[in-house]
């Protein structure tokens, strides 16, 4: 049996004393999967993340990877076994693309040694895997948006860990690069057997590309499930209050889109 590669019991979090952002929360992730969290804006999607990587300290429950306690795990042990492309990033110091994406090699690299052959092919392989080779002697810093995107994942690639966390992967991605580096992900999960989780508002991506989807709202889980059980209009009206239509082939659904007439009413409050 497959057995979980990430486990979560009872997860809670709070910014402030009064102000929760979920309670209670429990889930179980498995290599070779594709997952989407979604929920509209503060329902805690990114806060998972965080918690997830230890970016944030969680108020309650337990955070397993591999069988064994986040804890219980060193920071390069997690940054073996873990690897985060997060949604926003500034730097200021203008490193080439290429040092950016061997940066992801950090956690194999002694403190005092230089990347190896190896890791440099490794780097190299993955801004191959992400169509951005021809990126690799620019400044980050002169980039768009866009493209240093697509320097995070593949420096995320680089560093070669078997979970993989994105908080919306396609943000600031033209329309054909969203589907590049969603097929990628979906590919890598399917051919190395990793698990990879993504945070997305989009609900067509969540419904092409997952495996699995856990749609959060008001601090809880509302539905889980295969894409096909979980992206519906009624689940899309509960969570962003918004009608919508079901596009639906051989009797399954293939997208949704919003309603015409909710459209026209201009009626988006909840």
């Amino acid at each position: 049996m497959n057995m979980p590669l990430l486990e979560v019991e009872h997860l809670g979090f709070c910014y402030e004393k009064d102000k929760r952002v979920f309670d209670d929360i429990s889930f179980q992730f498995r290599k070779g999967m594709l997952y989407a969290l979604m929920g509209g804006n503060g329902s805690g999607k990114t806060t998972i993340l965080r918690c997830l990587s230890g970016i944030l300290s969680r108020d309650a429950g337990s955070i397993t990877i591999a069988g064994r306690s986040i804890e219980s795990l060193s920071r390069q042990e997690c940054a073996r076994l873990m690897s985060v492309v997060p949604q926003e990033h500034t730097i200021i110091f203008p490193y080439l693309v290429s040092n950016m994406v061997i940066m992801g090699r950090a956690p194999y690299i002694g403190s005092f040694s230089n990347p190896s052959e190896k890791d440099k092919a490794i780097a190299q392989e993955a801004m191959h895997e992400t169509g951005i080779t021809h990126l690799s002697d620019k400044l980050y810093t002169k980039i768009s948006g866009g493209e240093r995107q697509l320097v995070l994942i593949a420096r995320a690639l680089a560093q070669n860990t078997p979970i993989m966390i994105l908080d919306e992967p396609t943000n600031h991605l033209d329309f054909r690069n969203q589907i590049r580096v969603l097929s990628i992900l979906k590919r890598l999960v399917r051919d190395k057997g990793l698990l990879a989780i993504i945070a997305t508002h989009d609900p067509n991506h969540a419904l092409n590309y997952a495996d699995e989807v856990m749609i959060l709202h008001q601090g809880r889980i509302i539905s889980r499930g295969s894409p096909q059980e979980v992206i519906n209009s009624r689940n899309i009206k509960q969570v962003y209050a918004v009608d919508v239509e079901e596009i639906r082939k051989e009797n399954l659904i293939r997208g949704v889109m919003p309603a015409l007439d909710h459209l026209s009413r201009g009626n988006f409050t909840s």
